[in-house]
């Protein structure tokens, strides 16, 4: 066992990380595979296990994460999802009481029943949310399906929290529980009124580092009352995740904090991969495995049977189902309970445990799977419901000025499709109460773009009139969709050639558009020009 400081414990967890990563990407296998399998290595060298400021990392990446895609499902997308939350619904019961036989055939127990039954119903919303997270597909049906499933589960799994007691300890504070859901609401409803103040409007726009501090103050913030009150930090942080998203800085915020929370959530899968027993792993190989499949199986053969009553198109009902057939990081909760309480065994809990983290590896496994199924055979199913769900525009605008305002208004004539990204939160009110598809958000975050569409947009028109910052929007843009056309303005004529070595393809330049403007004003009013006239005027000038 390796004893080491914490500054040199993170080292080697990112130097180990960073390795396999590069390994497992190159082959292209998932990066939760990657992490979990490093988290095995750091685990056998004692850097992992039992190390509570791992521990705590781990939490912190989750509270993140659960805030980040709260913000991704506001209140009004759940609420257009009634269709699913049945389905979600439904997947509980049915998998509970499939899973709660199966183990009281096995064990005789009905509490021991209703623990394995609880621990194994539940799907990690980590996984589910990474996983949606990583390949942009918010927007896609088989996500939604799967991510308001999982906050079903989520609700489930309080009123389990709730009921244990009962089970274990033989009672449970009712008045308690009331008092804490009580403030938890009332904490929630001055929050939502917060983001619709001024005020915050002010805090959000004042400073970037201003904004970043404000999106842990809100995540944590929430996440902590919810501790405090004995719920789920978790589900506060996603509650305020989805509370804020409604505001028109509820996605800059969430931009803001990206790449923290992907550093920390980095945490949570190799924190997973340390709780994998490699001695019951090779001792209980076959009963493992064979465990696995069962549940992955079930859970699978649920998600999709429901779906095909909800008339949910095969290539997302696949996708859906799979995403669904992991096991929870709430069923190590379940089981660290009922270990101390001697409900069950070490050899118990460490095959279940073990079970859990690899239902984990294989959701995203199973999911580079569909990609091949959906293109062999699934392909035309596959691209039908991209074009009718995926969010695709033809244009983004990055700037709402004049310049802007005009590009949208020539683009509403010609009705092609566009989005607006503005950093002015005044600027984003007005318009948007107009009807125009604008959002508070800064072009120079990648993440922001990715939301925009810009994978699937023909072209980005920059109108702001800042060469660097245009050279660095353009660069972004450029990697993630290497056809996109740039359309960019600039102030001066010397900064034309800077762009256009740059490979942008139309370039508004405001002196010689100022200075076509004199020349051809000058000469009408001189009445010595014709329309030819001004043609070669213009030609000279650009020129």
């Amino acid at each position: 066992m390796l004893h080491l400081d914490v500054v040199s414990g993170v080292f080697l967890v990112f130097f180990i990380s960073s390795i396999l990563l590069y390994v497992f990407t190159r082959a292209n296998i998932s990066f939760i595979v990657a992490l979990i399998s490093s988290g095995v290595i750091l685990g056998k060298l004692g850097i992992i296990e039992n190390n509570v400021v791992f521990y705590e990392m781990s939490n912190l990446g989750l509270v993140l994460l659960l805030f980040f895609i709260g913000v991704e499902f506001s209140f009004s997308t759940l609420l257009r999802e009634k269709g699913d939350i049945v389905i979600g619904v439904l997947q509980v019961v049915i998998t509970f009481l499939l899973l709660y036989l199966f183990a009281f055939l096995i064990f005789k127990n009905h509490i021991l029943a209703f623990l394995i039954g609880s621990t194994l119903t539940f799907s990690s919303t980590i996984v589910i949310g990474s996983v949606i997270e990583k390949s942009g597909s918010f927007g896609f049906r088989y996500a939604r399906i799967a991510f308001v499933t999982s906050l079903i589960q989520d609700i489930f799994s309080i009123i389990v929290l709730t009921i244990l007691p009962l089970f274990l300890e033989g009672g449970v504070n009712v008045s308690s529980l009331v008092i804490g859901i009580v403030v938890f609401v009332v904490y929630n409803l001055i929050l939502y009124y917060f983001t619709k103040s001024k005020f915050a409007d002010i805090l959000a726009i004042r400073d970037r580092y201003l904004l970043v501090f404000l999106a842990i103050v809100i995540s944590f913030g929430s996440a902590t009352i919810s501790r405090f009150l004995e719920l789920s930090p978790f589900l506060g942080a996603f509650v305020a995740g989805m509370i804020i998203a409604d505001s028109f800085f509820g996605r800059q915020i969430a931009s803001e904090i990206f790449s923290l929370k992907e550093i920390f959530i980095g945490f949570f899968f190799i924190y997973v991969g340390a709780l994998i027993n490699l001695n019951v792993l090779v001792d209980k190989l076959s009963l493992i495995l064979l465990l696995v499949l069962a549940i992955v199986l079930v859970k699978m053969l649920v998600v999709f049977l429901i779906n095909i009553f909800s008339k949910v198109p095969v290539s997302h009902n696949l996708k859906s189902s799979i995403l669904l057939s992991n096991v929870s990081e709430f069923g190590f909760l379940i089981l660290s309970l009922s270990i101390g309480k001697g409900v069950i065994n070490d050899e118990l809990f460490s095959i279940i445990s073990t079970s859990i983290v690899l239902s984990m590896i294989s959701t995203p496994l199973l999911i580079e799977l569909t990609k091949v199924i959906d293109k062999k055979v699934l392909g035309k199913l596959r691209e039908k419901s991209k074009v009718e769900e995926e969010m695709v525009v033809d244009v983004i605008i990055v700037g709402f000025g004049p310049v802007g305002q005009e590009v949208s208004r020539v683009l509403n004539d010609l009705k092609v499709s566009y989005i607006v990204l503005e950093t002015n939160i005044n600027t984003v009110r007005k318009f948007r109460e107009q009807g125009v598809n604008i959002h508070f958000g800064d072009a120079k975050n990648e993440h922001i773009l990715k939301w925009a569409g810009i994978k699937n947009a023909k072209i980005i028109v920059i109108t702001v009139p800042d060469i660097g910052e245009t050279t660095f929007i353009m660069e972004k843009a450029r990697i993630l969709n290497e056809n996109i056309r740039v359309i960019a303005r600039v102030r001066f004529l010397s900064e034309v050639e800077k762009l256009k070595s740059k490979g942008v393809e139309r370039i508004i330049c405001d002196e010689s558009e100022t200075a076509k403007s004199i020349a051809i004003d000058l000469l009408e009013e001189l009445q010595i020009i014709n329309e030819k006239s001004r043609k070669i005027i213009r030609e000279e000038i650009e020129n």
